[in-house]
């Protein structure tokens, strides 16, 4: 049995208990799937060792399966409360989503890469034509990004720093900018559309860096699950 966190609990705990729970519901029961030519949910038929940790590919899948079949309706049995305890899931992401953007204080190389990470989870509207300016931000983002130094190697830190010709500070304080710019027009666009168009597993993946990140996970935190 998978006991349900109160629904005031703070945003970032109550996030990674739903987060924990639904993890160890895919590691037994996953991958989840629905049955054929409709969009009922269903466990797998054969239940998985649970001690083996579940992958991303499988997590992703489940969540999306779980995502499309969200306004159908359902059968009874524990497939339909699994998928309510993940909906709980994509609820808490975007409790935890916006705190960490109003109070997180992410540098701007952080605050990209989440954003073009909620971007690759972006479902495309049915016309190429509609959404050219989506796609144009996001590979001027991706481009930005991609401009930044390694800042993990000694070179790359000596580098990323030093005033050549072409003035780095200036180049990469350009740089700065153009992420900053292009990630919050899209990030606009996510809360304009009220996240609905972003895949579940894309936003939980991205809270869970940013609270990684951030250094928020509670010390000391573990799952109040039961079995």
């Amino acid at each position: 049995m998978f006991t349900q966190p109160a629904y005031d609990a703070p945003a970032i705990p109550h996030f990674l208990e739903l987060l924990h729970q639904s993890k160890a519901l895919i590691e037994t029961h996953g991958p989840y799937t629905t049955h054929p030519n409709t969009t009922v949910f269903q466990r797998a038929p054969i239940s998985r060792n649970s001690a083996k940790e579940v992958s991303a590919k499988v997590f992703a899948s489940s969540l999306a399966t779980a995502q499309d079949c969200m306004n159908s309706a359902q059968a009874e049995g524990p497939a339909i409360h699994d998928l309510a305890l993940f909906k709980e899931l994509w609820d808490a992401t975007l409790v935890a989503l916006r705190e960490i953007l109003e109070i997180g204080n992410l540098d701007h190389e952080t605050f990209g890469w989440g954003i073009l990470g909620l971007s690759a989870g972006y479902m495309d509207k049915p016309f190429w034509k509609d959404n050219t300016e989506f796609l144009s931000l996001k590979n001027r983002l991706r481009d930005a990004l991609m401009q930044m130094p390694n800042m993990d190697t000694p070179k790359q830190k000596k580098s990323a720093f030093t005033m050549g010709p072409g003035g780095k500070i200036g180049i990469f304080s350009k740089t700065n900018r153009d992420i900053h710019v292009y990630a919050n027009l899209l990030l606009q666009q996510f809360k304009r559309e009220e996240w609905a168009r972003i895949r579940w597993y894309h936003g939980v993946a991205v809270v869970e860096r940013w609270i990684e990140h951030l250094g928020w996970e509670p010390e000391g935190f573990e799952s109040q699950e039961e079995c």
